[in-house]
């Protein structure tokens, strides 16, 4: 399993947050990266995250789906979700495989 946490807190209420888990399944083919890409995007759109932390979670997303297409035992999923770090917001990123690390 990787995983990265980063700071986002939302341009609302600087508390909010969506605890539910978004999973993003990993195809091992060449398209895998801007699809899911695209995807978490769409999520990062329904949070109101500041231009700047939703590019830095999609830099990060891009970083660890190209590392699990290379290195991961498929199946391989990503992992996305907020949480509350005091008082403020912070993204969860974490893809995990079938592999022993």
């Amino acid at each position: 399993m990787t995983a990265a946490q980063l700071d986002a807190a939302p341009r609302g209420e600087a508390g909010r947050a969506d605890h539910a888990r978004h999973a993003f399944p990993l195809p091992p083919t060449p398209g895998a990266v801007p699809s899911v890409r695209r995807r978490v995007r769409a999520v990062l759109g329904g949070w109101d995250l500041p231009t700047g932390a939703a590019d830095d979670v999609l830099l990060v997303v891009s970083e660890l789906v190209t590392n699990a297409l290379v290195h991961a035992r498929p199946p391989a999923t990503l992992l996305l979700w907020r949480v509350p770090v005091d008082g403020r917001g912070a993204v969860h990123v974490e893809v995990s495989d079938l592999g022993p690390a």
